[in-house]
């Protein structure tokens, strides 16, 4: 993939100009994503064909984004906490490349996604299950966001430690908020 512009010692360069125009520390938004490769198997598809196929987003694709765009703005009480991320040595990273709030972080198909998932956890009457299920959850959170990036040589998603260099910082601390309201 290819994206014009460079950015060095917290500096971006103006893709119009060529000059250093402003510090990335002073970003405020979080930087738009957009979907631009999905990763599938399809051993019907081309059968003589192993390992795993990319293609760039369909039509069908960037629909269903935008059916969970929609549901997430119907869902009357998202799961998912809209606190803000508190200052601490890995935090203070994700402040500086402008995400303020744990939301930030995912897409809204994540957000549905583990919105329905947590609802489904929490439905789960036996104790133990439901704790390990939770487990699973917060581990889930690490591949889940939009933090996480491709290792085109394993050719896998890595976790969001891979972008802020703590494992623990920003999915155990929206693991101990959903704790807290009682789903432990």
């Amino acid at each position: 993939m290819h994206i014009e512009g460079t950015a060095n010692k917290q500096q971006m360069v103006c893709r119009c100009c060529g000059m250093y125009r402003y510090s990335v520390e002073k970003a405020t938004p979080p930087l738009q994503h957009r979907m631009w490769a999905l990763e599938y198997h399809c051993a019907a598809c081309k059968p003589q064909q192993t390992g795993r196929f990319f293609k760039g987003p369909g039509v069908d694709d960037l629909t269903r984004f935008e059916q969970a765009r929609r549901l997430l703005a119907e869902l009357p009480d998202l799961l998912l906490p809209d606190n803000e991320i508190p200052a601490g040595d890995e935090t203070d990273r994700l402040h500086r490349w402008g995400y303020r709030r744990y939301r930030d972080m995912f897409n809204e198909r994540q957000l549905v996604g583990l919105d329905l998932l947590l609802r489904r956890i929490q439905d789960v009457s036996e104790r133990a299950v439901r704790h390990m299920l939770l487990t699973v959850f917060s581990d889930f959170l690490r591949y889940q966001n939009m933090l996480r990036r491709y290792d085109m040589y394993a050719l896998k998603c890595q976790d969001i430690s891979a972008c802020t260099g703590s494992r623990s910082d920003s999915s155990n601390a929206i693991t101990i908020y959903w704790a807290s309201r009682g789903w432990g």
